[in-house]
């Protein structure tokens, strides 16, 4: 009965994981298309010297804004968004992957003896692209804030998302700690089987 019931779980899992891996195996073909097609890009920004107009009962601070540009550079083409509010490769590429691996973890459980050694490497897998998003991530973010000045004296890129990034390496380091744990579940459901 159990097993009836996992099977369930598993076959809805897999349904949202096709349905996201169309999704974002779309979005990444767009995002592709756009690095190789595309040499316009934006950029959140802010002025380094924030301009201050005074109203009323407040004060109104413009130093925030987007800045778009043309580059014919390999790697902004792959750093920067192409589209404003659009996800840039570099996620795009890094969800799909994960999307992917999971789909073949998921497909290769097995309800009634589901402790393997290849889920726990797959799932270590998963930890490890976490960790590596994260530091590329943030690699990224420090690459879009000095080109940003060099492009733009006056300006300096935004990059708002450096507590994402190393969330994201968090999140990769549980899921490391979570990988080690189902292979010392590996290890005792072996060790069960020899002492039956």
């Amino acid at each position: 009965m159990k097993s009836i019931s996992i099977n369930y779980w598993l076959k809805a899992i897999k349904i949202v994981l096709w349905i996201s891996l169309i999704g974002f195996g779309l979005t990444l073909f767009n995002t592709a298309g756009l690095v190789f097609t595309n040499n316009k890009m934006f950029a959140d920004v802010r002025l380094k010297n924030a301009e201050t107009t005074s109203l009323a009962q407040a004060e109104l601070k413009t130093n925030r804004g987007v800045l778009a540009f043309k580059s014919d550079n390999v790697l902004d083409r792959l750093v920067f968004q192409h589209v404003y509010g659009y996800h840039d490769f570099i996620q795009s590429f890094f969800t799909f992957i994960t999307c992917c691996i999971l789909l073949i973890t998921i497909k290769g459980i097995d309800p009634n003896s589901p402790f393997t050694l290849t889920i726990a490497k797959r799932i270590s897998i998963i930890g490890s692209l976490y960790i590596i998003y994260g530091l590329v991530s943030i690699g990224a973010g420090f690459y879009l804030v000095s080109r940003v000045e060099a492009i733009m004296k006056q300006v300096t890129g935004d990059y708002t998302s450096f507590r994402d990034d190393l969330s994201n390496i968090k999140v990769g380091i549980f899921i490391l700690i979570f990988a080690f744990i189902y292979k010392i579940c590996v290890t005792y459901q072996e060790e069960n089987r020899l002492t039956v």
